[in-house]
């Protein structure tokens, strides 16, 4: 084994060793490890609620005692596994074969365990030192989440204050920016990207005019910068290595911690469906996390996309301060992820071992690059002269820029009568709240039609975009020449 994966599945030995004498199926959080010399000092970024968050009473007497041999424990309100309704479980997989769920005390019982279920806490930190290989300077950390969705509400609740300010892709997931920024006063400030990720340039640029601002105290430098490397969402764009090290460069210049979060690493598709990579094809593509020598980068991972959604798990690496922080709150919120799911993840994953969980990439990988060529030959059909895009290599949107409209909610009503819904990318971008902000873009999800809807829904909306031309010439509206946006992203070049 190598040095990085031994130092990332040691805190699940005791665990394992607890499992294998029957003592308990959860294990308490390993003792709190040093900082190595290298690692960024992240104690003066927390948030005030950050920097307050101390682990609860009751959640680290559960830690600190479980899985060790003779205790007698009257302090948790724990109740006793005879009552539980579920007494045997068998799962029948999609691909063949059945798993045999035998561990449902554990299944059916509070999060003891402060960092996750053991069995599924130990296969992440293998997974993640074999997909990253991580720099052992940092030390990273992993802590089993509630999915992607809660781990980014949690580093929110660890990082931000009202009036801080949050550097993310211009088009970014609306979720970050309407149930995070917003809500929470944090204000987004966007970064350019393109077809091939974040412009570095443009990147240095922001970031060299917000610290002159900083300095002058006009606002308060950003601590965090949000990106979505892979199939990004909505613009479906992946980032160059080239790129990822010139970001992850400034990030060092600046100080900045860098959340990855990155749910559709597994849905690359790069060679279309002939040619997927699977599991083994993955190792070494590259992450903000491979390269982070000195723990600034936070690293988001979900089963949503490469398992199933309705698990509500995943995991997040980062150092040791953060993930301390981050496993109080997560103990506070939800006292730790779902057990059930934990233990149901866990023995398929088992069951698959590297080769089962290989095959079943290859399958996600496959339909989907058969569908981002369906959706690709449709807009061909429908769209040509009426958009411009990109072909999806990852990810599950396809990015239109419409050339006849200088805003896509100009032709909402339109879609509506004709009953297609697409995504308008005013809705995804840092300035969705600017009445003034005009955008041409919009997102096309191929993940959920059959290829004759996929078909159908690209012939309507090019309708609708002939018929809003033709009505634009037919009211003098129309110079002859196609709107521009009043945006400058290339994202369709």
């Amino acid at each position: 084994m190598s040095p990085v994966a031994a130092s990332m599945t040691s805190s699940a030995q005791g665990g394992a060793a607890a499992l294998d004498r029957g003592d308990s199926a959860f294990v308490g959080a390993p003792a709190p490890m040093k900082q190595a010399s290298s690692t960024l000092d992240v104690r003066a970024m927390f948030s005030a609620e950050g920097a307050a968050r101390q682990q609860g009473v009751l959640r680290s007497l559960a830690g600190q005692f479980a899985g060790i041999p003779g205790i007698v424990s009257l302090s948790g309100g724990f109740p006793p596994p005879s009552l539980f309704p579920l007494a045997g479980m068998q799962l029948q997989l999609a691909g063949g074969g059945t798993v045999d769920v035998s561990d449902l005390t554990a299944a059916q019982q509070y999060n003891f365990s402060l960092r996750g279920y053991a069995p599924l806490l130990s296969w992440a930190e293998r997974h993640t030192a074999s997909m990253h290989a991580p720099p052992p300077g940092a030390g990273h950390q992993v802590l089993i989440t509630n999915g992607g969705n809660h781990t980014l509400e949690m580093i929110f609740a660890v990082f931000m204050d009202r009036g801080d300010s949050l550097l993310l892709e211009e088009y970014a997931y609306p979720v970050v920016t309407e149930s995070l920024a917003q809500p929470k006063g944090v204000h987004a400030i966007p970064v350019s990207i393109d077809a091939q990720g974040i412009i570095p340039e443009r990147l240095e640029q922001t970031l060299a005019e917000l610290r002159a601002r900083a300095d002058a105290g006009a606002c308060r430098f950003p601590k965090l910068l949000y990106t979505v490397p892979t199939g990004q969402n909505p613009t479906g764009c992946t980032i160059s290595p080239e790129r990822r090290a010139a970001v992850y460069r400034l990030a060092q210049r600046y100080g900045l911690l860098i959340v990855e979060d990155d749910p559709y690493c597994y849905i690359r598709y790069p060679g279309g469906p002939d040619a997927v990579p699977g599991l083994h094809g993955l190792r070494g593509a590259g992450s903000y996390l491979g390269m982070d020598t000195d723990g600034r980068v936070i690293r988001v991972d979900s089963f949503a996309k490469c398992l199933m959604p309705g698990l509500r798990l995943g995991w997040v690496t980062a150092q040791p301060a953060i993930t301390e922080k981050l496993t109080m709150t997560i103990q506070s919120h939800t006292v730790g992820p779902c057990s059930l799911s934990q233990v149901v993840t866990a023995e398929m994953l088992r069951a698959w071992g590297e080769e089962g969980l290989d095959a079943h990439l290859r399958t996600i990988q496959r339909e989907y690059a058969q569908r981002a060529a369906c959706i690709g030959a449709a807009a061909e059909r429908h769209l040509s002269g009426l958009a411009e895009w990109s072909a999806p290599t990852a990810g599950m949107f396809l990015w239109l820029r419409l050339l006849t409209v200088e805003d896509c909610t100009e032709i909402w009503e339109a879609l509506k009568a004709a009953k297609v819904v697409v995504l308008p990318g005013r809705a995804m971008h840092c300035r969705s709240g600017d009445p003034t902000f005009r955008s041409p873009y919009c997102r096309i999800s191929f993940s959920n039609s059959s290829a004759a809807d996929l078909d159908e829904g690209m012939r309507r909306l090019g309708q609708v975009l002939r018929e809003h031309a033709a009505a634009q010439a037919a009211n003098g509206a129309s110079n002859g020449a196609a709107p521009t946006a009043s945006d400058s992203s290339n994202l369709s070049e």
